[in-house]
């Protein structure tokens, strides 16, 4: 579940720049290093809130 909410975060900052005209470029994000540098695994299912 948490891999999910990073995706969405990092997509909807995206798509406010691409509303935007913004043409900087945007980096890349390691998906495996967001999850390895979370805390996830220290909650329960039910305590998880985005």
């Amino acid at each position: 579940m948490g891999h999910i909410t990073d995706h969405e975060r990092i997509m909807t900052y995206r798509a406010l720049r691409f509303s935007r005209n913004d043409e900087t470029l945007l980096p890349d994000y390691d998906q495996n290093l967001l999850v390895d540098n979370s805390r996830f695994d220290e909650l329960k299912f039910d305590e998880q809130k985005a």
